[in-house]
């Protein structure tokens, strides 16, 4: 790659998160259930290795560095972010794909979705205050 697209920060981020996804994706592998023979396991089996080698490759095209160890710091500010994130899908809104949703749903449900985002926003920014390597 002849410039680097990401500052020193983003890639320390990308990096990170790409690596959590390998790991577990790497823990999902290791299910017992997966070992089944039917066609449906075999499939799931094979989705995984498909994620796992479109992280690796998107590491090798933005050069980012191998896994190490990540600080206590990394790992909590990347989970409160993913789930940060994904907490959005809860919204009575995005439920609508899983059938149909009552009245007053919203009023009741979002705010508690939205809570629970803060929260794990904060969670995340508390983690920025770790030492790094601690």
């Amino acid at each position: 790659m002849s410039a680097d697209p990401l500052n020193e920060n983003q890639r320390r981020y990308v990096a990170t998160h790409l690596h959590l996804l390998l790991e577990d994706m790497a823990l999902l592998g290791q299910m017992p259930e997966l070992d089944r023979p039917e066609r449906q396991y075999r499939r799931l089996r094979g989705a995984l290795v498909e994620v796992e080698a479109e992280a690796r490759q998107m590491m090798r095209e933005l050069e980012l560095p191998p896994r190490r160890e990540h600080s206590l710091r990394q790992r909590v500010h990347a989970a409160a972010n993913v789930w940060a994130t994904r907490a959005h899908e809860l919204s009575a809104k995005r439920l609508r794909a899983y059938g149909e949703v009552q009245d007053g749903l919203a009023a009741r449900l979002d705010p508690l979705v939205a809570e629970l985002r803060a929260r794990l926003l904060e969670l995340g920014d508390a983690a920025q205050d770790l030492p790094e390597a601690g």
